[in-house]
């Protein structure tokens, strides 16, 4: 799996969108390093990865629950979170080589700030 592109948006540092287009490196690089100070977001980007892929299943939780929402606040930007009817989500695009197919996917997770409680939503992409 080779991640393409991150897009963050209203997630813990990261206020708005934000995109980090990995596959703009140099395609003869197999390493892409993440770096900054502390509190600059590393470990905010790698839990929304986490987050995005493998959604409540992540924290070992057996459906989306009131941990898992307790979870999700904390991962949601502050500012978005004071917000009624703000959003937050998390896109990963990503490719897979299967024998001599590249396939594209796109993972879209977006949470809905409504009053108190979050909506959440998944979309999954397979080429386009």
């Amino acid at each position: 799996m080779k991640i393409n592109r991150i897009i963050v948006n209203n997630i813990g540092s990261y206020e708005g969108e934000n995109i980090f287009n990995i596959s703009e490196q140099n395609d003869a690089g197999k390493i892409v390093l993440v770096g900054g100070k502390n509190g600059a977001g590393k470990t905010t980007l790698f839990n929304a990865i986490k987050t995005c892929t493998y959604g409540y299943k992540e924290g070992g939780y057996q459906s989306i629950n009131s941990f898992y929402k307790k979870k999700v606040k904390k991962l949601i930007n502050n500012t978005a979170k004071r917000i009624d009817g703000s959003e937050a989500y998390i896109d990963i695009e990503f490719s897979i080589i299967s024998g001599t197919d590249c396939i594209e996917y796109k993972i879209n997770r977006c949470w809905h700030v409504a009053g108190n409680d979050i909506e959440e939503s998944l979309v999954i992409y397979k080429d386009g």
